[in-house]
């Protein structure tokens, strides 16, 4: 009986063992099935783990390169811009007007390329313009030159409708405008023909002898530099103000103006 009784305590402490390992564990070690089963799943945790590691330094990577390559970008344009102040590129004084094909013909410059630059249009020798090179300072008269060979080589029975405004200052930069003047309100629209009538003609000039180039020009806009405008004995009516305008739009600006004079600050 005692025998029984030992080998019944030893079976019922195994069971309680082995109950507590499974506790502790989650599973039977002793059982070579579920160990099997158990390793296979720790093995997908790492794998997972080792898989989502090599994918975030890759990001990370990619994060930091990106990062770094915003970096020295914004740091490269400083620096341009910074370069532009204290040293302006003189061959970059027409590119806001478009792409102009010019070249120099004399300058009278110091060792630091400051002075004075006359420049010719490589389209039409006839038409030259200075520029003024004042460290990150330029001053030029394109716009005053080209208009004025424009205007003065148009030909129309309306020309004689437009004033001449032209000044030239102590470093001989040309400074030069045409306007009509009006007396009534009735007036403006007719003179408004007259400035589409030249700007029509200084965009038809321009074409034909490829002076100004500019990609985003669409049909029928102006983008020629320009400077009409119609006068009034208290202002000045600018219906031709930007680039890339068309003629109705023009129009439209100077009926705007009109309706501004119907106002108690008029501009008669």
């Amino acid at each position: 009986m005692d025998n029984k009784n030992d080998w019944k305590e030893i079976e019922e402490w195994a069971e309680k063992d082995k109950q507590r390992k499974i506790d502790m564990y989650k599973f039977d070690i002793n059982n070579s099935e579920e160990i099997e089963k158990s390793t296979k799943k720790v093995d997908k945790v790492v794998k997972f783990f080792n898989t989502t590691l090599k994918t975030s330094t890759v990001l990370f990577i990619i994060v930091a390169l990106v990062l770094a390559f915003n970096i020295l970008l914004t740091l490269k344009i400083k620096y341009e811009y910074m370069q532009t102040r204290v040293n302006a590129d003189i061959d970059s004084i027409l590119d806001q007007y478009g792409t102009i094909e010019k070249k120099i013909i004399s300058k009278e410059i110091d060792e630091n390329e400051n002075g004075k630059y006359i420049f010719g249009l490589k389209n039409n020798k006839d038409i030259q313009f200075i520029a003024i090179k004042n460290w990150g300072s330029i001053s030029n008269d394109f716009v005053g030159r080209y208009q004025k060979y424009i205007f003065d080589n148009w030909n129309s029975n309306v020309k004689s409708e437009f004033v001449v405004n032209e000044s030239i200052d102590e470093n001989g930069l040309l400074t030069y405008e045409n306007y009509i003047i009006i007396n009534e309100t009735n007036e403006i629209m007719e003179a408004t023909e007259h400035l589409i009538d030249f700007l029509e003609y200084a965009e038809k000039w321009n074409k034909e002898n490829k002076i100004i180039k500019v990609s985003q020009q669409k049909e029928g806009q102006f983008v020629v530099p320009i400077k009409v405008y119609l006068k009034t004995e208290k202002t000045r009516i600018y219906p031709y103000n930007a680039m890339f305008v068309t003629a109705d739009e023009i129009r439209e600006e100077a009926k705007k103006s009109i309706t501004n004079d119907n106002t108690e600050t008029g501009i008669f």
